[in-house]
């Protein structure tokens, strides 16, 4: 699990540079990230939430999240929010980069910041999924079955 949540901070810095010049993605500073999975029903439901600090002189107005494409197949509901006044959801669309859907097998998602993070200011964004068939069952009873063999 330590290895996926790697890769969400990894996606996540990745696809802030895509988003800003080179001067202002220097700026941005992930400060804490959680991740909560409930697996409790045939849904998975992962909930992110990063806080991001706007170092710089300008506005943040959008960033890019990067969803590896095994888990965009089962991806049903894709919500972001501002995660201090649950507010309405941030606008996003499905951006095509072939060079990061080739490299490293990912589909990016523009999420478009309104109000946008201010300069110095920080900001608190809730990234919920809802995955559909994720999940593969395990059997119930795993053993391993002895055959009865008589000896002459």
């Amino acid at each position: 699990m330590n290895n996926k949540i790697f890769i969400v901070l990894l996606s996540v810095v990745l696809a802030c540079a895509f988003s800003q010049t080179a001067e202002s993605f220097k700026n941005l500073v992930i400060q804490d990230v959680n991740r909560e999975v409930d697996a409790q029903s045939q849904l998975l439901r992962v909930e992110t939430t990063i806080e991001v600090k706007n170092e710089g002189d300008v506005p943040v107005r959008d960033f890019y999240l990067a969803i590896p494409s095994e888990n965009v197949e089962t991806l049903r509901l894709l919500i972001v929010r501002d995660n201090y006044d649950n507010s309405e959801e941030y606008k996003y669309k499905i951006t095509e980069n072939l060079k990061i859907k080739n490299e490293h097998n990912a589909t990016l998602y523009k999420i478009e910041l309104d109000p946008p993070i201010k300069a110095g200011g920080v900001k608190k964004i809730r990234i919920s999924e809802t995955h559909w068939g994720r999940m593969q069952p395990l059997p119930k009873f795993i053993g391993t079955r002895v055959s009865s063999c008589e000896e002459e």
